[in-house]
């Protein structure tokens, strides 16, 4: 986006000729950009409320109805856990994890359920689809772990996540340069980082750019970002 264009000096001639263009499509966060004059502008939107009842209501399949009603009464009377469900991404993963068997309780209990605790909850849930899915592990042992367990399984690759959300965040990029990637993936691992690369998007907070192509090679030629700003955020704190 325009917001995080780093203007070198030898671009300049560049990027001015190319404002000056009769036509043009700019996307952008909306500060910073008030002096720029378009015909038509065009935002982003969440879910809205009923956006929300409607894809719960879809994600849980007829069979399972009180799923639905008991999740939307949890995010309903949890304002700040009801605000982050109207980002998209985030309202499948909590009802991934909220759908998982013997999950349900662990999303919507304590004493004090915070947007950090349901974060949590979404790590653990994908640490425990990526241990079962890419790692082989019998479901039925992975259900007896308990959340640090699993946490432990995935120490390695979780701890280089943060380390990059943390490099990306002081730099205030939400886009994950390839170099700063391959940086930390042979900091843990010089012998096979191409390995360690495919954790780190089995995982599913980050994603490469054009994912289309399995290839390590071009997977290692490309940069990458974080499903959502929130979960860089979070990573970043770790």
């Amino acid at each position: 986006g325009y917001d995080e264009l780093s203007i070198c000096e030898h671009l300049q001639n560049l990027i001015d000729s190319l404002m000056k263009s009769p036509y043009q499509i700019l996307t952008s966060r909306p500060y910073n950009t008030d002096y720029l004059k378009y015909d038509a502008q065009m935002e982003i939107i969440g879910f809205t409320n009923d956006n929300i009842e409607k894809y719960v209501n879809n994600f849980f399949t007829s069979n399972e109805p009180q799923k639905s009603k008991q999740l939307l009464t949890f995010l309903e009377s949890k304002p700040s856990i009801y605000g982050i469900g109207h980002i998209p991404i985030t309202l499948e993963l909590i009802c991934s994890a909220y759908g998982e068997e013997n999950k349900q309780h662990a999303i919507t209990s304590g004493t004090t359920i915070t947007i950090t605790s349901v974060y949590s909850k979404i790590i653990e849930w994908l640490c425990r689809r990526y241990l079962e899915k890419f790692c082989n592990c019998d479901k039925r042992h992975l259900n007896l772990k308990d959340n640090s367990e699993v946490i432990e399984d995935c120490s390695e690759i979780l701890d280089v996540i943060g380390s990059i959300a943390f490099q990306a965040m002081e730099k205030s990029s939400l886009i994950l340069d390839k170099t700063l990637i391959e940086k930390e993936l042979r900091k843990v691992s010089p012998k096979r980082p191409s390995e360690l690369r495919k954790k780190l998007l089995n995982i599913g907070v980050v994603k490469s750019l054009t994912a289309d192509d399995d290839s390590t090679n071009v997977e290692a030629a490309k940069d990458y970002y974080f499903i959502h700003l929130s979960f860089q955020e979070l990573f970043a704190a770790r």
